[in-house]
């Protein structure tokens, strides 16, 4: 498979999901699980798989996630946060690896 099909899937799950997730919060004041959680596996699986094919696994990425989902939830813990952000940013986080975000330079 591709690597920059795998890279242009995941960014344009994560544009949809997001513009979802803007929408809703907008008019219902709610980020769903039915849109978060998804996000997370598709993400987690596609840069494990991604990961597969290039062989260079890096386990600083799984520790960003758990990372970012634990000072998010902090955030949540002391009101700073409603919970669909945590859940929102935690599945942004699984969307993006930095190396994705080579096409977007301006050399």
């Amino acid at each position: 498979m591709d690597l920059n099909f795998i890279r242009l899937f995941t960014l344009t799950t994560l544009f949809i999901c997001c513009s979802i997730a803007t929408y809703t919060d907008i008019k219902w004041k709610i980020i769903p699980n039915y849109l978060t959680f998804p996000m997370i596996i598709i993400g987690i699986t596609t840069i494990t798989y991604y990961f597969y094919i290039t062989g260079n696994f890096q386990i600083e990425y799984y520790i960003a996630i758990v990372c970012i989902f634990i000072f998010s939830y902090i955030l949540w813990h002391f009101g700073l946060w409603a919970g669909g952000d945590v859940k929102l940013i935690t599945a942004i986080t699984t969307l993006l690896i930095p190396s994705f975000l080579d096409n977007f330079t301006c050399d």
